[in-house]
């Protein structure tokens, strides 16, 4: 397997020279598209100078106003982070990135947050995991350097496991995860983070009737069930099933669906 599935998305970067750095790590490493979330000041030339052999990865990045625009068709999102958060998201290692990259049956988006700040909660939302970057105690790395952490790691499992890529594939993401020669159909392949979210937020109305919200912070409870969903990696026709299931208790408690 290649790692044309793992795509970086840089939310709301400032520098384009690092934007320039990143694609050259992405072509370094043989990953898949660079997407760029709402950059405020994006210069395609000082970008390209600052990536000597990989000014495609700049000509084809793809643009999103917001973090769900640009995770929306991904089957997996994982987030990048310097720091522990205290949020109920469970963490992973660069090593267990790795293998989840390898077993991916649909794309995988790795976060990466803006070079002064970092990820917000809000970026957060659609992330299934945080990765917590290795660092000594002066934590603070170069978006750049974030993104080479994690690609080296990644390309150094592929090649261990005997499936270093070619290359990164340039091809836009099909719609639907319909994948290469000899992958499950698309009826099979873990259903996009998009269609995940849209079933949690159909549920959201009909946990409220049940008064469970009460006491409760209804971000956190859709952040849970989003997240338990994207654990267990819910195919297309598995989430049809779930779909037909709340709209069943939607008619039942006397909701129109």
């Amino acid at each position: 397997m290649s790692l044309a599935h793992v795509d970086v998305v840089l939310v709301r970067p400032r520098q384009s020279g690092n934007i320039g750095a990143v694609a050259r790590a992405i072509a370094n490493h043989g990953l898949g598209h660079l997407i760029l979330v709402a950059p405020p000041a994006f210069d395609p030339d000082r970008a390209r100078w600052m990536a000597p052999g990989a000014h495609d990865v700049i000509n084809q990045a793809l643009f999103a106003h917001t973090v769900a625009e640009a995770v929306g068709e991904h089957t997996d999102v994982v987030a990048t982070s310097a720091r522990r958060r205290k949020w109920n998201w469970p963490h992973v290692s660069t090593s267990e990135l790795a293998d989840v990259a390898l077993t991916q049956r649909g794309r995988l988006a790795v976060l990466f947050g803006p070079e002064d700040s970092g990820l917000t909660n809000e970026d957060l939302a659609l992330a299934r995991s945080v990765l917590v970057l290795p660092t000594a105690p002066h934590a603070s790395l170069n978006l750049s350097q974030a993104v080479v952490v994690v690609a080296a790691q990644l390309l150094a499992r592929a090649r261990a496991a005997g499936e270093g890529p070619p290359g990164p594939s340039r091809q836009r993401p099909r719609r639907g995860g319909r994948g290469r020669t000899g992958q499950p159909p698309p009826s099979e392949v873990p259903a996009p983070v998009a269609e995940v979210m849209a079933l949690v937020d159909e549920s959201m109305p009909l946990i409220d009737d049940t008064t469970y919200l009460r006491g409760r912070s209804p971000e956190q409870v859709q952040g849970t069930l989003y997240r338990l969903l994207q654990r267990a990696t819910p195919s297309r026709r598995e989430l049809n099933i779930l779909r037909g299931l709340i709209a069943k208790f939607a008619w039942r408690m006397g909701r129109d669906s």
